[in-house]
């Protein structure tokens, strides 16, 4: 049986390829900002920012890296579980009023393509009044794109993604303990420095087209986004969000992240029968099969769609020595 599974692992590896991992322009997980008070650092698990966070979000209280219960997380419908760990930025309207509108910021280097901004969010306390958090995308000291978090008022405890200054793109959920993955699409249409905006909340893995957006003739390059909080409330319940896991790519599967690639190498067990089990993926199709003597090869049964699931098979151990593989058509 040695050599046979040594074949085994041979075969099957010839019939799997791995995903492609993403291309990331700039990730920031927060991890290696320490917790407590305001935005310091990138950390060793931040990379490809042309520097550090700047403005009030470094001091401000309003500004916090923190350790929330659950930590931040969401399933991709086709893809991977994003999960954002133990520390999470928290942006918060309480105190207020405040004086003026608090911005941090932070630069990549200048994309003048198309690109995707992901981040994980969610809104643990939903206020009233003119509480905003904002998301930004700058072209140098222009802010040319905005996206606020604010709650619906009046209503339910709930928030709504407002396409800045004043138009709802989705509601988010009243189960305020729910996260959501948010998506921007930038898509710069080379005509007069023109641009479509779109933003998506909980999209599948796959790229779902356009739901309309933001359109204007604003310079580019991009090489900036900002975070900004904003209310002139006197009183009443404040706003709370988390953000997490900001992703900046070139494709859309670089920032919605696709399902892990199967395993290479498939379990074989005898107890009594032979037992062939392996991981599948959605769209592809496996063929089980089985030779005497490695050269001669025979189907075992029909292909088996994949559905991102593992599938196993059985044979009898009495029909003598066998070598088996999987094949995709």
């Amino acid at each position: 049986m040695k050599s046979t599974a040594h074949f085994l692992f041979l075969a099957v590896m010839s019939c799997f390829a791995a995903n492609a991992s993403a291309q990331l322009i700039a990730y920031e997980s927060f991890l290696g900002a320490p917790l407590g008070r305001g935005i310091t650092g990138s950390g060793s698990d931040a990379f490809g920012w042309s520097g550090q966070w700047t403005g009030e979000g470094t001091s401000d209280s309003h500004f916090q890296i923190v350790d929330p219960a659950p930590d931040l997380a969401y399933q991709i419908t086709g893809g991977a579980l994003i999960s954002g760990g133990q520390h999470t930025l928290l942006l918060t309207t309480n105190p207020e009023p405040l004086s003026s509108n608090l911005l941090t910021t932070r630069s990549f280097p200048a994309i003048n393509t198309t690109f995707y901004v992901s981040f994980l969010l969610r809104m643990p306390v939903s206020g009233t009044g003119s509480d905003s958090i904002e998301f930004h995308l700058y072209s140098g000291s222009s802010r040319d794109i905005g996206f606020a978090i604010r709650p619906e008022n009046p209503g339910p405890p709930a928030g709504y993604l407002w396409r800045t200054p004043s138009d709802r793109v989705q509601a988010l959920s009243g189960d305020n303990s729910k996260p959501h993955l948010v998506v921007i699409e930038a898509k710069l249409l080379g005509t007069g420095g023109s641009h479509l905006v779109n933003a998506y909340v909980d999209p599948g893995f796959t790229y779902p087209g356009s739901l309309g957006g933001v359109s204007g003739n604003d310079p580019t390059p991009y090489d900036r986004i900002g975070l900004a909080i904003r209310s002139t409330d006197t009183g009443g319940p404040t706003t709370t969000v988390l953000i997490d896991e900001i992703r900046i790519g070139y494709t859309w599967a670089d920032v919605v992240l696709p399902a892990p690639a199967p395993s290479l190498i498939p379990d074989l067990a005898v107890a009594p029968a032979v037992k062939l089990r392996w991981q599948t993926q959605t769209g592809k199709s496996y063929q089980v099969q089985y030779s005497y003597d490695m050269s001669n090869w025979f189907n075992f049964g029909a292909a088996i769609a994949g559905n991102n699931q593992i599938k196993e098979v059985f044979d009898s151990a009495s029909d003598g020595k066998k070598y088996y593989r999987v094949q995709v058509p």
